[in-house]
């Protein structure tokens, strides 16, 4: 499980994230209902009926991440000087981004 803070400061949990054969895990988090700039996100290891995993201490495994939201729409500015040449101009941009959003 997840848990982070929505715009009102309550804490969100996640159902429980299946882990993959290797490991791995993913979840998407939404964008809407969190407060830009810096967001704490906190992981929690449980077991198949979601009670927390504890380490040899009696605490639960966990571990914490930081990451910065930021919706603020990115200014792109593009100066072409004729110099008589035909051609076709091609923008890319990473992460892919919705061109309509321009």
């Amino acid at each position: 499980m997840i848990s982070y803070p929505d715009e009102n400061g309550e804490t969100v949990v996640s159902d429980p994230i299946p882990v993959n054969d290797d490991g791995s895990w993913t979840h998407d988090i939404p964008r809407e209902g969190i407060d830009e700039g810096d967001v704490d996100f906190v992981g929690i290891v449980t077991d198949e009926n979601g009670n927390p995993v504890v380490d040899g201490d009696g605490n639960p495994i966990s571990d914490t991440e930081t990451a910065t939201l930021d919706r603020t729409a990115p200014e792109v500015g593009v100066v072409i000087t004729d110099n008589g040449q035909d051609g076709e101009l091609v923008l890319t941009f990473s992460p892919d981004t919705d061109r309509a959003s321009f």
